[in-house]
C-alpha cells in the first residue's frame, strides 16, 4: 500500500490520480461582477456545473444592502438553473469563520504609515486552511466524487468573493484537482479577460505548498521571516 500524506492522497507528487470519466476543466471565478457578464463567461467557457466554495452564501451588510445573485444563494440557484449550470454547494471547501475573522482582523490593522501589517497573513491562512484540508479530506468525500470528480461535467467553475484567483482560496482548492488528477487543467475566468486589481494589502503566499503544487508568487519571500 502507498504511502499516505495528510491529505488522504498517495506519496507520489504529481498527476497521482487517474482522469476523472469527464471532468478536463476547472474554472476560477470571482462572483463580484455584474449577471450579464457572469452569464457571459459562463456561456463562453462551456461551464455546465458551478461549485461554491463560499461559507457564507446568503448575506447583507451596509455596503451590499441590495439583493444580488452573489449575496442571495436562492438567486444564485434560480440564475444556474435558468442557464441549464448545475449548482453544487461545497463547504466542504470553505473556510472556518474563525480564519475568515483573523484574516478580517489582521487587514483592519494595517496602517502603512507606521508598518503595522503581518507580511505572512495571507500565507497563514493558507496553511491554516491546508491544515483543515488535511482533516477534511475533501478529495475522498462522497459528495465531492459524485458531484465533481466522477460527475458528468467536464467543466466546472469553483466560485467565491475575492475578484482575483491569486487572494483566494479557491486558488487551492483548483490546485488540488489540477495537481493531483491528470487530464485537469485551469482557467481563469476575468471579465472580458481583463486580470482584475490585486487586493491591498497584498495577499502573498511567501513559500510553496508543494502538496497541491501551489507555488509562492512573491520573489521577496526568501528574505522575509
Amino acid at each position: 500500500m502507498k504511502e499516505q500524506l495528510s491529505l488522504g492522497l498517495p506519496s507520489v507528487n504529481l498527476r497521482a490520480l487517474p482522469p476523472p470519466p469527464h471532468l478536463r476543466v476547472v474554472c476560477s471565478l470571482s462572483l463580484k461582477m455584474p449577471e450579464d457578464l457572469f452569464r457571459e463567461l459562463i456561456q463562453s467557457a462551456e461551464v455546465t456545473a458551478i461549485g461554491d466554495c463560499r461559507l457564507t452564501r446568503t448575506f447583507t451588510s451596509r455596503f451590499h444592502k441590495e439583493r444580488r445573485f452573489w449575496n442571495q444563494e436562492e438567486m444564485f440557484r434560480d440564475l444556474c438553473m435558468e442557464l441549464g449550470v448545475e449548482y453544487i454547494p461545497l463547504e466542504i471547501f470553505a473556510p472556518t469563520a474563525q480564519m475568515r475573522q483573523v484574516l478580517r482582523e489582521t487587514f483592519k490593522e494595517v496602517n502603512p504609515k507606521e508598518g503595522h501589517f503581518n507580511p505572512r497573513a495571507w500565507t497563514e491562512y493558507l496553511e491554516d486552511y491546508e491544515k483543515l484540508m488535511m482533516v477534511r479530506h475533501p478529495i475522498h468525500d462522497e459528495f465531492v466524487r459524485s458531484r465533481v470528480i466522477d460527475g458528468p461535467h467536464e467543466v466546472v467553475a469553483f466560485v467565491c468573493s475575492c475578484r482575483h484567483h491569486d487572494d483566494c482560496h479557491r486558488s487551492y482548492v483548483t490546485a488540488l484537482f489540477t495537481h493531483w488528477f491528470t487530464g485537469v487543467e485551469l482557467r481563469l475566468l476575468y471579465p472580458n479577460g481583463d486580470e482584475p486589481l490585486k487586493a491591498s494589502p497584498r495577499r502573498y503566499r511567501l513559500h510553496d505548498f508543494p502538496l497541491v503544487g501551489l507555488p509562492e508568487n512573491n520573489k521577496f519571500s526568501s528574505r522575509r521571516k
